[in-house]
């Protein structure tokens, strides 16, 4: 009887994290199978080496067939302490699709003593594109970070909707000290319609530096609409800002 509860609670909880899956990395109609592989390792410009339990490029399931990404720790190149709250992050995006990125970060005082983890995402990366982007992990511990487990998944976008929305214009800094921008969208749809867009800021070297939301709602056919970036990225330089990301749904 006892084998029998404890099989039931593992199907349960494998179907759990199925669902929780599904929801972060969307519904793929055909998941590749899952295959076992050994440990892979990726030797970093600043010499240290990274380790993920995942063969590179491979499939990465919940073992239940639900599909949650693929391995993209090869494209992570380092991680750097900037403060309590933030790490940043350089890559770049080495396969053909904009994807999301969500990093399992761990944070030590010595090399090899673990006194933290956290997550961190980056969202929207256009292939090939060169990334170094502060970004918020809330976890005070640790001096330095260090990628361990990067989970690659294409970005959910509307290709189509490009020409609806208009150039992203950056301004002058807000009262924090952090870039500004807008842009604008006009509603191509025959109903009232949400936007949802997701920009990158480009410093003048063609690095990214930073990714800004905007959402747009009620917008009515035809209609042009503007809406305000909002973003954590500092003003340290020459940014442009450019739409990586839009999707819309009926209001």
């Amino acid at each position: 009887m006892w084998i029998a509860l404890a099989a039931a609670a593992v199907l349960l909880v494998g179907g759990g994290l199925g669902v929780a899956a599904l929801a972060a990395g969307g519904d793929d109609p055909d998941p590749p199978a899952t295959t076992s592989a050994l440990p892979s390792a990726t030797t970093t410009p600043g010499g240290s080496t990274q380790t993920s339990l995942i063969a590179p490029g491979s499939s990465v399931t919940d073992g239940g067939g639900f599909f949650f990404g693929e391995d993209g720790l090869a494209d992570v190149a380092s991680c750097t302490r900037v403060d309590e709250d933030k790490v940043e992050i350089d890559l770049t995006n080495r396969s053909s699709k904009v994807v999301d990125y969500f990093l399992t970060v761990v944070l030590e005082d010595t090399p090899g003593q673990r006194v933290a983890d956290s997550t961190a995402f980056i969202e929207a990366v256009r292939p090939n594109e060169h990334v170094v982007e502060k970004t918020y992990i809330f976890e005070e511990k640790g001096s330095t970070c260090q990628v361990i487990q990067a989970q690659r998944t294409e970005t959910t976008t509307d290709a189509s909707l490009a020409g609806d929305v208009s150039a992203c214009t950056v301004g002058e800094p807000d009262i924090l000290g952090d870039v500004s921008a807008s842009l604008s969208v006009t509603n191509s749809a025959s109903a009232n319609s949400d936007y949802t867009v997701t920009v990158s800021f480009v410093d003048d070297k063609g690095i990214r530096r930073g990714t800004g939301y905007t959402s747009v709602e009620a917008v009515r056919p035809g209609e042009n609409a503007p809406g305000d970036v909002f973003t954590t990225v500092a003003d340290e330089g020459t940014y442009t800002c450019e739409v990586v990301s839009v999707n819309r749904s009926p209001s």
